[in-house]
């Protein structure tokens, strides 16, 4: 028994001027059951928000990352006709062809009905499957045509992309969403 109150004579000694001594004993004890409790209903973060989507369709994604291409193509494209990047005739004619690539994909990719909120897509893609298809014919040609030997050529044959593109966003994509994708 003298054993049991030396060790507690002992251990009150080494909590004076700790943590211990600000707060008693018995008043962290009462609050970790509540932190405990607490924990329980705060649920757990895994790095995404409420608002973020919990998962995409793999059609989808694959969809969005075929307009992506698409665009850096155009951007490329765009940039050396504008000159604002130097024409180079080998990059020039990968995004080309990547345009020729990514434009034939583009009826497959929209076959099935994939909606999100990641997706600029409009339900009229499927409700008008044959219009949408003839400007994704139209978009092809037109990225067949496109010249890229020198910059000239370039600048002449590059604006029935840019209608071929826009011609289809108008009538098939949503643009009210900002901060998505395709």
């Amino acid at each position: 028994m003298d054993h049991q109150i030396d060790r507690d004579k002992k251990s009150s000694k080494s909590r004076e001027g700790s943590l211990f001594s600000l707060c008693s004993y018995f008043a962290i004890r009462s609050i970790l059951p509540l932190l405990l409790l607490a924990t329980l209903f705060v649920p757990a973060s895994n790095g995404t928000h409420a608002s973020e989507p919990r998962q995409m369709h793999p059609a989808m994604a694959q969809r969005i990352a075929l307009m992506n291409r698409q665009k850096e193509a155009m951007e490329l494209l765009s940039d050396m006709a504008a000159g604002r990047h130097v024409f180079d005739p080998k990059l020039a004619r990968a995004a080309r062809k990547s345009l020729i690539d990514t434009t034939q994909a583009i009826p497959k990719a929209f076959k099935k009905n994939r909606q999100g909120l990641q997706s600029h897509a409009l339900p009229e893609i499927w409700q008008h499957p044959k219009d949408f298809k003839a400007r994704a014919v139209t978009a092809h040609k037109a990225a067949r045509g496109i010249a890229t030997r020198n910059v000239i050529r370039l600048r002449k044959t590059l604006p029935p992309m840019v209608q071929a593109c826009i011609s289809c966003h108008q009538g098939f994509r949503d643009h009210d969403r900002e901060f998505t994708t395709h």
